[in-house]
């Protein structure tokens, strides 16, 4: 669905940085991308066929559970992005990190990007994508937040 809407696998105003940024460099083995949230691992997927020269790296907090198989360059790994980061992920390990959908669920948000920023390499890109959540009711009306009686 997002992929859709951005005509890609990210905003076409940022193509050309992660291309950049995911450029061999003799300072790295390879480049690497995290999509942390990983969800279904269709994002990491995606990105792993479309740069085959990157190792591509799915985070979630359960296991993934692709309806496709993923390339060589992919590979899914458990842990919670609130408060695992730092364990899994030395400094400069990423070329791209990728976060969507996923804010909402981050109890520590300075410490989440303290860690991504810790994690991207330099001259990498974070793609980070979040909505406003709404809620609707069956006449398709939205329901507003209150709090515990207010009406």
């Amino acid at each position: 669905m997002f992929s859709a809407a951005l005509g890609g696998l990210f905003p076409a105003s940022a193509r050309e940085d992660i291309q950049k940024a995911l450029l061999i460099s003799s300072s790295y083995p390879s480049p690497a991308v995290l999509d942390i949230g990983a969800g279904s691992g269709a994002w990491a997927i995606d990105m792993a066929k479309a740069f085959p020269d990157a190792e591509v790296v799915g985070m979630d907090l359960v296991p993934v559970k692709s309806s496709s198989i993923p390339p060589s360059n992919c590979r899914f790994e458990v842990g919670n992005a609130d408060t695992d980061l730092a364990q899994m992920y030395d400094a400069q390990s990423f070329n791209v990190i990728h976060a969507r959908s996923m804010m909402q669920g981050i109890k520590d948000l300075p410490s989440f990007f303290q860690n991504v920023w810790r994690m991207l390499r330099p001259g990498g890109v974070f793609i980070n994508m979040d909505g406003r959540l709404t809620t609707y009711d069956e006449e398709r009306q939205e329901i507003k937040y209150t709090e515990e009686g207010q009406p």
